[in-house]
C-alpha cells in the first residue's frame, strides 16, 4: 500500500523524524528529486546516464585540459570530481544534503510546467564507518576509478595474490600513488564490489555551505567500471533507504513556505551568475508591443 503524499512542511518534518528514529545508530542524508518515478535506484550520478560512463576519463581529461586554470589548486582525484560536479560536468558523485528542507526544496521543483509530477525525498541512513572525508584512502580508490579507461574491469573474484598481478589492478594502484605516495599499494576487495561512500567535502565554496552538501561516491558493480554500484546489493545492507512522496498539487505552496524559512534558489545558489533568476522574477515584465 502506497503511503499518502505529504502536503506541507510540518507533515514532512514529522515523517522525517519517524524515519530517522528507526535507525538511530546511523547518520541520515537526504536527496530531493522532482519526479517520484526515478526512485532510489533511478537516482544515479549523471555519469551513468546518456552513455557518458564509456567516456568518463575522456570527459575529465578534456575538461581539465581546456579549463586548466580552474583545477590548478586541485591536488587529488576527489577534489577534481567535486569541482566538475559543481559546474555540472557528469561525474560518479551524487549530490545529497544533511538538511531535509534543502532536499524538500529540490523535490518541489518542476521538470515541466505543463506536467507536474509528485516529488520525492530519499533518506540515506549511512553507517558512520562509510562516511569519509577527502583524505580517506577509500575515497581515493573510488575517485581514481574515474580516471581509468571506459573498458576498465577487475577480476574481483580471484584470490588476492592473483588480483595483485592483474595489469588493471596495477594501473589503478599507480594512479592512486600519483596523489598519495604513502598509499599501501593494496586494495581491500570490498572497495571494488558494489561499494558506495558518503563523502563530506571541504567547505570551500558558497554553494556547498548553503546547501549543507555532501556526496555519494559510487564505485564499481562486481569489478566492472561501466556499471554503477547497487545500493540494494547484498554487501550493502547497511545503507538503508526510505522515501517520502511530495504531493504534486502542493509543490508551489511548499516552495513558498520554504522561502519564508530562508530556503530558496537565491540562498541555495549564492553565486553572482545565478542571481539573474532573482532579477527576472522581481523585475521582468512582458515587452510592450511594437518594441524591437
Amino acid at each position: 500500500m502506497c503511503e499518502e503524499a505529504i502536503t506541507n512542511i510540518k507533515e514532512f518534518l514529522d515523517k522525517v523524524e519517524k524515519l530517522k528514529n528507526r535507525e538511530k545508530k546511523n547518520e541520515v542524508f537526504f536527496r530531493g528529486v522532482t519526479n517520484e518515478k526515478y526512485g532510489i535506484n533511478g537516482s544515479l550520478p549523471k555519469i551513468y546516464r546518456d552513455g557518458y560512463i564509456d567516456h568518463e576519463n575522456e570527459i575529465i581529461n578534456d575538461t581539465i585540459a581546456n579549463k586548466h586554470e580552474y583545477f590548478k589548486n586541485c591536488k587529488t582525484a576527489i577534489e577534481k570530481l567535486e569541482l566538475l560536479q559543481h559546474y555540472g560536468i557528469p561525474t560518479r558523485l551524487l549530490d545529497i544534503t544533511r538538511n531535509p528542507l534543502v532536499a524538500l526544496y529540490f523535490a518541489c521543483l518542476f521538470e515541466n510546467e505543463d506536467s507536474v509530477e509528485n516529488g520525492e525525498v530519499i533518506l540515506y541512513h549511512m553507517d558512520r564507518k562509510d562516511i569519509k572525508y577527502n583524505d580517506s584512502d577509500a575515497v581515493s580508490i573510488l575517485a581514481n576509478l574515474a580516471f581509468m579507461p571506459g573498458d576498465f574491469s577487475l577480476p574481483v573474484d580471484q584470490d588476492d595474490d592473483k588480483l595483485k598481478e592483474n595489469s588493471n589492478y596495477k594501473k589503478l594502484i599507480h594512479q592512486i600513488c600519483s596523489e598519495k605516495s604513502y598509499f599501501t599499494r593494496s586494495i581491500d576487495k570490498k572497495h571494488l564490489k558494489d561499494y558506495i561512500l558518503c563523502v563530506i567535502p571541504n567547505l570551500n565554496n558558497k554553494r556547498i555551505i548553503a546547501q549543507q552538501g555532501a556526496f555519494l561516491l559510487y564505485g564499481m558493480q562486481d569489478g566492472n567500471k561501466s556499471k554503477p554500484s547497487r545500493i540494494d546489493a547484498k554487501e550493502y545492507k547497511y545503507i538503508i533507504c526510505n522515501k517520502i512522496t511530495i504531493d504534486r498539487s502542493k509543490k508551489k505552496e511548499i516552495i513558498e513556505e520554504l522561502a519564508a524559512l530562508g530556503i530558496s534558489h537565491e540562498v541555495l545558489f549564492p553565486e553572482l551568475e545565478n542571481y539573474i533568476n532573482v532579477i527576472e522574477k522581481k523585475y521582468k515584465t512582458e515587452s510592450k508591443k511594437g518594441l524591437v
